[in-house]
């Protein structure tokens, strides 16, 4: 493992190479994105079975306690519209700070996103905003303003799998139910798996279907979008670092 931290882009970044490869081979790039008043967590393993992985982990812009926050709204204020308009906002930042990576680190096929919370929200509102710079994108413990959605096609929208926790009291179950039933009703090829008596955490059982999730997206080079015949069960949907 070799990680390294970068100050000179859009965000603050710490870049985390896993998996044995020459220097200079493309590597496939996993975004991964904190939830609010936490940090970057470098892994404690190589959970890539020897796959050569870029993680990229961004510090957000804003500080908070001890750690830092994507956004100054949080879902507990009941501000949709606000909340909606900062994700779009920073959604569209992330695009572009995409961009600038690919730039930099040799890139093999289109980014995964995946992040917790606030992470989580941020990937979603990326896959609905910018589905041309992913190849898949997976959430945990997060929704999105129905606002969103709405804005998403889904002929155009990477695959997202989907993990939370049944007893989460910050980001409800319900919500989260609600938001893939309607895009399961439009036609996207996004999956929720939920873990029951789980608050607001990622427990074993999530990270290691986050890790199987993760790989399963990496094996795919070419985004996967809309619903078809190459979308994979729930049952072996993944899960990853927290």
């Amino acid at each position: 493992m070799r990680v390294a931290l970068h100050e000179d882009l859009r965000f603050r970044y710490l870049e985390v190479e896993l998996g044995a490869a020459p220097e200079g081979t493309p590597r496939p790039l996993v975004l991964v994105l904190h939830g609010r008043g936490d940090g970057p967590r470098i892994p404690t393993g190589d959970y890539t079975e020897g796959l050569p992985v870029r993680l990229v982990l961004p510090f957000a812009p804003e500080g908070l306690g001890v750690g830092w926050s994507w956004l100054a709204t949080s879902v507990l204020d009941g501000r949709d519209r606000d909340l909606a308009d900062e994700l779009r906002v920073r959604a569209d930042e992330l695009a572009s700070f995409l961009v600038q990576l690919e730039a930099r680190h040799r890139t093999r096929g289109r980014p995964v996103v995946t992040g917790f919370s606030q992470g989580g929200m941020l990937t979603l509102a990326l896959a609905f905003r910018h589905p041309e710079t992913l190849r898949a994108a997976v959430p945990l413990g997060a929704w999105v303003p129905a606002a969103l959605a709405r804005e998403a096609r889904p002929s155009e929208t990477p695959r997202i799998r989907a993990l939370h926790g049944e007893a989460d009291p910050i980001m409800g179950l319900g919500r989260t139910r609600a938001l893939y039933a309607g895009l399961d009703a439009r036609g996207f090829d996004a999956l929720l798996e939920t873990f029951p008596e789980i608050p607001h955490r990622m427990s074993e059982a999530m990270k290691a279907q986050h890790e199987r999730l993760l790989l399963e997206a990496l094996a795919t080079p070419r985004p996967l979008r809309g619903r078809g015949g190459s979308a994979e069960p729930v049952e072996r949907a993944m899960a990853v670092p927290r």
